[in-house]
């Protein structure tokens, strides 16, 4: 079952697979993990959520010789505006 709207009690739409969220850490300053997910919207209130994250980051931080991948992976989601961040509480 996909995720509910607790405003409007509908079932939320996935409007796009493969969003790439990228987790924060030391003070927000640099991305620990990145992982894709999915976005759903609910179709009443328009309210979003990134929901569904993959099993494994596709990246993390002690993986310096992937950094290429991140930055091309990142650029990617960016220019489709499918980037998110997580940021430390």
């Amino acid at each position: 079952m996909r995720p509910i709207c607790v405003k409007c009690d509908r079932e939320m739409r996935k409007e796009f697979s493969g969003v790439l969220v990228a987790e924060l850490y030391l003070k927000n300053t640099a991305i620990y993990k990145l992982w894709y997910a999915d976005y759903y919207c609910c179709p009443g209130c328009q309210m979003v959520i990134i929901h569904d994250f993959s099993e494994k980051p596709f990246w993390q931080s002690h993986e310096e010789k992937r950094d290429g991948q991140r930055d091309s992976a990142i650029e990617g989601a960016k220019k489709k505006g499918h980037y998110f961040e997580v940021k430390e509480t």
